[in-house]
């Protein structure tokens, strides 16, 4: 989170920050500390499809963003899911996984209040 305190960003900035700083942790990431190099597509996948959701919203407050904010949500909750599961199952290196995890769940609690109106 570091990258994204200063200087000060909130709002979708926030929320995509946090996104550039996931999606940099994974492609830096050997493939074998991430399940192998189909699971490491998988979740950048996520994270980009999520990325591309919350920057096509446009702007914040109308209808049409707050769906978008919601279905980046759900991207991102499922993004956790496979991330969570590989942690436990071992196919991803620990520190990796619960990094990523601490700057999805900070992504997610951005995101939160962009879902109502």
């Amino acid at each position: 989170d570091g990258g994204c305190a200063n200087p000060p960003v909130d709002g979708t900035r926030a929320v995509t920050c946090r996104l550039a700083i996931i999606d940099i942790d994974l492609q830096t990431a050997p493939p074998a500390d991430v399940g192998g190099s189909q699971t490491q597509g998988q979740l950048l996948a996520k994270v980009d499809a999520s990325r591309r959701t919350i920057e096509g919203a446009g702007a914040p407050g109308t209808a049409r963003a707050r769906r978008s904010f919601r279905r980046a949500g759900r991207q991102l909750q499922a993004f956790i899911r496979i991330l969570r599961r590989g942690t436990r199952k071992g196919t991803i290196e620990a520190g990796l996984g619960e990094r990523v995890m601490s700057t999805a769940a900070s992504a997610q609690s951005w995101l939160l209040p962009l879902q109502k109106p």
